[in-house]
């Protein structure tokens, strides 16, 4: 009888003890992150007769399980935001002559309005010129740096010609199909080139991948430090705003009426994108330029 009373004692000692371990186990989980299966605890007991040994204990005891969270895939917001593209359309409506964008947001997407317009190139094309120079020969001579110098810094074209009949029309269309470009074409000279605003935008958002490494940071250099006369439209919008402006502008009279392109690649924080803005046919350099910035204010959300 003593040994079944002791078996009894026992047996309720070590079910307090599940119960109060079930629950630290249960308050010590992480939280929202954690599930527990409800579960009886309870002793099962075999019991003999009165003269029978003390009895075999069974104790089950609730262990919280922890559920794996996956964090969500981080996704950065787009910019620029659509309702802003969508602005500078409306706003190229309402303007004259033949004009055209295209944006590679900063999350790679495409967006565009007349994107695969063909235009003659002018000087924007100046831009791959010192682009297939330095895949092919590296970092210039001293000689040859005061001639890329001059082509990008104020757009001279005997500069642009010396380094045009450097890398002929070979090199140039080899530019144009590594960065993905589809309707760029040129034959017998760097100003007659045909450009879209699309290809453009691929071109200046991969120029990084096109250039060798050790020339990337020299023509960086050339791309963000265009003479101020001629750093209107997208870097004169831009630049208050924080950003910093790698571009090449275009311009010429054509049967159309006056030319102006503008080109370039953003960046501000986690932020890069490329922006086309293509205009012919308007009265003047100045409407052209107009056109740009507006494009750019609206793309900006100003």
């Amino acid at each position: 009888m003593r040994g079944s009373r002791i078996a009894w004692v026992v047996a309720g000692v070590i079910a307090c003890v599940a119960v109060v371990v079930a629950f630290d186990l249960t308050i010590l989980g992480d939280g929202p992150n954690l599930e527990t299966a409800p579960q009886a605890v309870a002793p099962a007991l075999e019991l003999g007769s009165p003269s029978a040994r003390p009895a075999r204990l069974s104790v089950t005891i609730a262990v919280p399980t922890r559920r794996v969270v996956r964090a969500a895939p981080f996704r950065r917001r787009r910019f620029p935001e659509v309702p802003d593209l969508k602005a500078a359309e409306l706003y190229l409506e309402q303007r004259g002559g033949v004009s055209a964008f295209a944006v590679i947001d900063n999350r790679g997407a495409l967006h565009s309005w007349h994107g695969d317009e063909q235009f003659v190139s002018a000087s924007v094309v100046k831009a791959m010129l010192l682009v297939a120079y330095l895949r092919h020969h590296g970092m210039p001579s001293s000689d040859m740096s005061n001639v890329l110098y001059a082509m990008i810094h104020y757009s001279d074209n005997d500069a642009a010609n010396t380094t045009y009949y450097a890398v002929g029309d070979a090199q140039l269309m080899e530019v144009a199909r590594l960065a993905g470009m589809e309707h760029f074409s040129v034959s017998g000279y760097w100003s007659g080139a045909q450009i879209t605003a699309i290809d453009q935008a691929r071109f200046f958002l991969a120029m990084d991948k096109l250039l060798p490494e050790k020339t990337r940071a020299y023509a960086a250099d050339l791309f963000s430090g265009i003479a101020d006369y001629e750093s209107w439209g997208i870097p004169k919008v831009a630049r208050p705003q924080g950003w910093e402006v790698w571009f090449k502008g275009g311009w010429r009279g054509t049967d159309r009426g006056q030319l102006v392109h503008q080109v370039a690649r953003l960046r501000k924080g986690d932020s890069t994108f490329s922006l086309a803005v293509l205009t012919d046919g308007g009265p003047s350099m100045a409407y052209g330029i107009d056109t740009i910035e507006g494009v750019t204010k609206r793309i900006l959300g100003d």
